[in-house]
């Protein structure tokens, strides 16, 4: 608290767990748990952060999440599978002051929660190929004024996709290339402004 000083000495701890099983010599099966801070400034390269006034005194929003995933190596270890949940939690986000004001105080909670597969394998010795596929649900779940409670988190598209390949032209040298997809995605926490697919 206090007036702007221009220094924020936060500190905590953050810890990550997890346990993996191998039912099969090529497969695997992992749940983690694990914690994360964000302290106050880290996003004012991207406007969010408003570190001319007393937010920079904030303490850092605190998330938790939560995974469970797997793992296959297939065809002689040529193909790898992986598939994954997840879900992230944030208790404390930043948020603009319910009583006003340009300030903000930590008294937000937002949820991420996703689903991702994803495959590496060789075609050919040389021929290799990467891939993966996202899908995300992101809410809002209080903003601290309530005018945005339920609506998707900004910069969070629903749908992501990419795919890669990369082959060894000769031994020095590989050529690569690859596409990415992305769909629509909010600007905003109002959900006004859209940027699309």
């Amino acid at each position: 608290g206090g007036p702007f000083n221009g220094t924020n000495r936060s500190s905590f701890i953050n810890y990550q767990g997890g346990i993996v099983y191998k039912p099969l010599p090529w497969s695997s099966v992992y749940v983690s748990y694990g914690t994360s801070s964000d302290p106050s400034g880290t996003t004012a390269g991207e406007g969010r952060d408003n570190i001319g006034s007393s937010d920079v005194d904030l303490d850092p929003e605190e998330s938790v999440s939560y995974e469970i995933g797997t793992k296959w190596n297939v065809m002689d270890d040529q193909l790898s599978l992986t598939a994954a949940l997840f879900r992230t939690d944030k208790t404390n986000a930043r948020v603009s002051d319910p009583a006003g004001g340009t300030s903000e105080v930590l008294s937000g909670r937002q949820r991420v929660q996703r689903f991702e597969l994803g495959m590496a394998g060789n075609i050919t010795e040389q021929w290799r190929v990467f891939g993966g596929y996202t899908y995300m649900e992101s809410e809002i779940i209080d903003d601290g004024a309530g005018t945005n409670d339920g609506n998707e988190m900004p910069n969070v598209p629903k749908q992501s996709l990419a795919v890669w390949s990369t082959y060894d032209v000769l031994p020095d040298w590989t050529l690569g290339g690859g596409a990415t997809f992305m769909a629509h995605r909010y600007g905003d926490t109002g959900n006004t402004k859209e940027v699309p697919a």
